[in-house]
């Protein structure tokens, strides 16, 4: 992160790890073993609305 002279802060590079196959592929294991939405995400270290799309 990147914070300007004027207390603003910026994301200098923007992930979404949500949409790497082998992030979905753990998504749908979980998701077989019985695990919820929130576990997944947080287990991840993803958005649950991306679990979701």
């Amino acid at each position: 992160m990147w914070r300007p002279s004027h207390g603003k802060t910026f994301v200098k590079s923007y992930v979404n790890r949500g949409h790497e196959r082998a992030v979905q592929d753990k998504i749908v294991e979980m998701a077989l073993n019985g695990n919820g939405v929130r576990e997944t995400g947080r287990v991840l270290g993803i958005s649950s609305t991306v679990e979701l799309q």
